[in-house]
């Protein structure tokens, strides 16, 4: 059983399948005329680049004179690699960064000299950290995790499937209920919108685990609060999607079993706008994206996953990960007939 990633751009209404290569750039000697510098993500927000620690691509370099005039510019590489030349030696410039949305400058280190640098050409140890948003996780940041219930629903209606924990939790951590199984039964993607505190989950098929009236394309959204509320958001059969039909819907019956991962959702992500959620249509390989307000048919995409090379078409899509502008894709080839 191989696995293989795609990366899906999120911004595109075409499959984007490529293979990411980092480059890094190395130096013996700062030549003249020159400015350059890397900007990193300080992970651990100490002002210190660590070898584990990665380039932040993507964010604006601005040179400006003692007059206050630009006199170039330029866009960091994939590594976080920075450089610009034509400049005159001896003079004093001003370095200034524009970082891209949810992204902020870590704190002041020896290797994080804030987003506004006054440099002497030339110089090549010009060095920011920074520290993204998404990847910013304090002590009592919560944790939303999905459980599954057994049964067929009606012996356990209250038992919890959409839970909350801290994200330092121990044995002795309390934790949350926020979903039960009568609002959404089986489910396994789970996404957060943070702009609007709700906690979105995708049907998934578990043998033992059953699914609701919603069925087996159904997304679910609950509502944070003091009293959660959990409601059906979207059922991807409404907005276009062919997500085919379940041979057997009796979740204790052995061929419900040989349906789980050729039928129903899969991972569910949101994007850094908290605009779309992207989905795995297990059904037909398929990513789908729909909108995180009042979606409809006409508002939804659909991106065809491309076999990667599975001997005799073989193959299932399901994991997601939304980063940095990028919605990256994981294909298992199942080996269903060669083995």
């Amino acid at each position: 059983m191989r696995k293989f990633t795609f990366v899906l751009k999120a911004i595109s209404a075409t499959l984007v399948c490529a293979l990411i290569f980092v480059s890094n750039t190395a130096n013996s000697q700062c030549l003249s005329g020159t400015i350059e510098g890397n900007v990193y993500v300080d992970a651990n927000f100490d002002g210190t680049y660590d070898v584990s620690e990665t380039g932040k691509a993507g964010v604006f370099v601005r040179i400006y004179n003692s007059q206050g005039s630009l006199v170039n510019q330029t866009i960091t590489e994939g590594d976080g690699y920075y450089s610009m030349q034509g400049l005159e030696d001896g003079e004093q410039y001003r370095l200034q960064y524009q970082l891209p949305n949810n992204n902020y400058v870590s704190a002041v280190g020896p290797d994080n000299y804030t987003d506004v640098q006054f440099v002497t050409v030339p110089y090549c140890d010009a060095a920011l950290g920074v520290i993204e948003e998404t990847s910013n996780c304090t002590p009592n940041t919560e944790v939303f995790l999905t459980c599954f219930v057994n049964g067929l629903g009606t012996n356990a209606p209250s038992q919890e499937t959409v839970i909350g924990l801290t994200h330092n939790f121990d044995a002795s951590s309390t934790v949350k209920a926020y979903a039960n199984q009568s609002e959404t039964g089986a489910v396994w993607g789970i996404a957060y919108k943070n702009t609007t505190q709700e906690i979105f989950t995708s049907a998934y098929i578990k043998q033992h685990a059953s699914l609701t009236t919603g069925g087996h394309d159904a997304i679910y959204v609950t509502k944070l609060s003091d009293t959660p509320t959990t409601s059906l958001f979207a059922k991807l059969s409404q907005l276009g999607q062919n997500v085919g039909n379940l041979s057997v819907t009796d979740s204790k019956n052995c061929a419900y079993g040989q349906q789980v991962g050729n039928i129903g959702l899969g991972a569910l992500q949101i994007d850094d706008t908290e605009e779309h959620l992207y989905v795995t249509n297990l059904y037909n390989n398929t990513v789908v994206k729909i909108k995180t307000q009042n979606p409809t048919a006409a508002t939804t995409e659909t991106f065809a996953v491309p076999n990667p090379g599975c001997s005799f078409n073989d193959f299932k899509v399901f994991a997601l990960k939304y980063y940095q502008g990028d919605l990256y894709v994981g294909v298992t080839c199942t080996g269903e007939t060669s083995k």
